[in-house]
């Protein structure tokens, strides 16, 4: 038997396009998210986005990584790449329309010494 495939059509206008061009350019953590966000936008549901930034993972390095998997569901590689590249520039740990979710999640992240800012957009 073989096996059937399903094919999604989207048709978006040009300009949706070419930001959906932009954002595959950028770095792959943040694409999906992006992504979603603007085919919301798109479906004319646009939310307000909140996103957590890791700006220094502090003292305590080994709880920051624990804390940065249990957020983002990234395997413990993943996670520590995050943290250490957090040391250098911000660094995206959470993308939502959920305000109570990104204060909840600084919340954690800062009981284990991390620095963080949310940004809004």
């Amino acid at each position: 038997m073989a096996a059937k495939t399903a094919r999604l059509e989207i048709r978006l206008p040009l300009d949706m396009l070419e930001r959906l061009r932009d954002v595959a350019a950028s770095e792959d953590r943040t694409v999906s998210l992006q992504v979603q966000h603007l085919l919301r936008q798109g479906l004319g549901t646009e939310e307000k986005l909140y996103e957590l930034h890791l700006l220094s993972p502090g003292d305590r390095k080994i709880l920051c990584i624990k804390h940065v998997r249990s957020i983002t569901n990234l395997g413990l590689k993943a996670a520590k790449d995050l943290v250490d590249a957090s040391e250098h520039q911000p660094m995206l740990v959470l993308c939502t329309s959920d305000p109570a979710e990104a204060q909840e999640a600084k919340r954690t992240l800062e009981e284990g010494g991390a620095t963080l800012e949310v940004r809004s957009r």
